[in-house]
């Protein structure tokens, strides 16, 4: 279940991995992992607080951050 402003929610359906390519200089792939999959959801989230949990840094600068792991 993932839960959204107003505590509203939504039910994931499934959970898996995803390669992704990121930009380190070069592109280069990376895993996520426990991704879930919410056939209901509009778009792509990103929980910044999951990855904090997992040791990761995030900066966020203007429109854009950075994923520090």
């Amino acid at each position: 279940m993932i839960t959204l402003g107003g505590n509203s929610t939504i039910p994931a359906t499934g959970q898996g991995r995803v390669l992704v390519r990121i930009n380190a200089g070069d592109y280069e792939r990376a895993v996520l992992q426990d991704v879930l999959y919410v056939p209901d959801m509009g778009g792509n989230l990103l929980s910044v607080s999951h990855f904090a949990r997992r040791g990761a840094e995030m900066r966020f600068k203007g429109e854009g951050y950075k994923l520090l792991d």
